[in-house]
């Protein structure tokens, strides 16, 4: 069997739906021996709770730090990594460190050679069953620490449950992956909510947009009217503060553009299939 420690910082849906899965796992019953072939000692790290929650026997047992802490917008839009920071001066001496925080490029070029980024694509409202279905895993890694990339993809795969593919790269790619695909679902979700409130009344949107859906060049995510906020345009935790910090990296203008029209669409009310201004 092997044993593993693992200490967690950040006790956020990302953090919680980490730590259960390297607690519990998903197939961590071999079907021939009925035994368990791993265990892995969690200790879950509430930055919050500084000192109190005095993280550095888990710091020092550890063979490995997973960093999960928010990364809220500063005030002109970019991303804010004071929590990452106030880890990495807690841990940086650590060999194995997996950061998971959503952060842009520059600031990651910034973090200690020792620090692999592995981005998540969880939806806070079904973390747990989008992690437990993810397809892909990303690696990010400082040229010198392939091998530390190597050991968290396998520690991940040898717990889950089915195989999972794994694409290893540069850090600065690995954040840009998390960010294009957020602000690409988000452009999706501005266009069909804007097409909703512009288009004919005669048109049935949730025939068009099921039809669509179908379609593979499409896909049936990220078409509901009204959001899961009961709101049009995209909104929540992640969306906003992400594309804001990418059009603080990027002169993107579809982007830029996609920003403003969700701005518009925030502020109008869904009645009765169309919207009131």
């Amino acid at each position: 069997m092997k044993n593993y420690k693992i200490a967690v910082f950040g006790c956020g849906f990302v953090g919680g739906t980490v730590a259960d899965f390297l607690e519990h796992g998903l197939g961590y019953y071999s079907k021939r021996e009925k035994e368990r072939l791993w265990e892995v000692e969690v200790t879950r790290v509430d930055p919050k709770l500084y000192p109190e929650n005095d993280p550095t026997d888990a710091i020092v047992k550890a063979d490995g730090i997973i960093i999960c802490v928010p990364t809220p917008s500063k005030e002109d839009g970019s991303c804010d990594d004071k929590h990452i920071k106030e880890v990495l001066d807690l841990c940086s001496h650590r060999e194995r460190i997996l950061l998971k925080s959503t952060v842009t490029p520059d600031l990651l070029s910034s973090y200690p050679p020792n620090v692999v980024y592995n981005p998540e694509f969880l939806r806070e409202a079904s973390a747990k069953e989008d992690f437990e279905n993810q397809h892909t895993q990303i690696f990010g890694h400082h040229d010198n620490v392939y091998d530390d990339a190597v050991w968290w993809a396998d520690l991940f795969n040898e717990i889950h449950s089915k195989p999972i593919a794994t694409e290893f790269t540069n850090r600065e790619t690995a954040s840009m992956i998390k960010y294009v695909h957020n602000a690409w679902l988000a452009t999706k979700v501005a266009w069909f909510h804007e097409l909703y409130d512009t288009m004919q009344p005669e048109v049935n949107y949730g025939t068009l947009s099921s039809v669509l859906g179908k379609f593979s060049t499409i896909g049936s995510t990220h078409m509901l009217v009204p959001n899961s906020q009961g709101t049009l345009g995209y909104s929540g935790s992640c969306f906003p503060k992400d594309l804001k910090a990418l059009t603080n990296i990027l002169n993107h203008s579809i982007i830029k553009n996609v920003v403003k029209v969700n701005e518009t669409l925030l502020i109008k009310e869904v009645t009765n299939g169309k919207t009131n201004n």
